[in-house]
């Protein structure tokens, strides 16, 4: 008996991770081929869309990627934790590898906020002071080498730097508090 609701329950699991797996059918795939793909740089002022957390194609650490992964951050939800991470990795990794530098940068993050409404600009500032505070901790040191190799481990991300510059840091932080006005 045991057995048999170990295999109802196992092939209960496998058809759900199957219906879940994301893979999209042939029609989908060729549904409009002539289609132009739909991009969006990181100066155009489209609302920004919450739930993706990772690059879209030839999206490499832009800042509404960037932004995006810090409006999926919700404190408050199962995986919130992970998500805080991810999150607070994504900032420091672009502000290690020179993302604050650009010279659009300042007036990407004011495009992004901007776009936002107040309830979503609202909920960004709070998930960005929470990221903020880990992104601090992780560049101060002061976060336990224990939770970080679990979280690198159960979120998928790793920190890309040895280290981080808390000016650089610094200087996206202030960014974001100059545009949020």
């Amino acid at each position: 008996m045991k057995k048999l609701m170990i295999l109802v329950l196992t092939l209960t699991l496998l058809f759900a991770l199957a219906a879940c797996s994301g893979k999209t059918t042939p029609a989908e795939q060729t549904a409009n081929p002539t289609a132009p793909a739909e991009t969006i740089t990181p100066t155009e002022t489209a609302t920004p869309a919450v739930g993706s957390m990772e690059p879209t194609q030839n999206e490499a650490r832009d800042t509404k990627h960037v932004l995006d992964t810090i409006a999926d951050y919700h404190p408050d939800t199962a995986g919130g934790m992970l998500q805080r991470y991810v999150a607070a990795a994504t900032v420091l990794d672009f502000c290690e590898d020179g993302g604050v530098r650009e010279a659009s940068f300042a007036g990407d993050v004011k495009a992004y906020l901007d776009a936002l409404s107040a309830e979503q600009r609202e909920a960004f500032v709070q998930s960005y002071d929470d990221v903020a505070k880990l992104a601090e901790d992780i560049t101060r040191g002061d976060v336990d080498e224990h939770d970080l190799e679990s979280w690198r481990a159960d979120a998928g991300v790793v920190l890309e730097h040895e280290s981080y510059n808390a000016e650089q840091l610094a200087v996206f932080s202030d960014a974001i508090h100059t545009a949020l006005g």
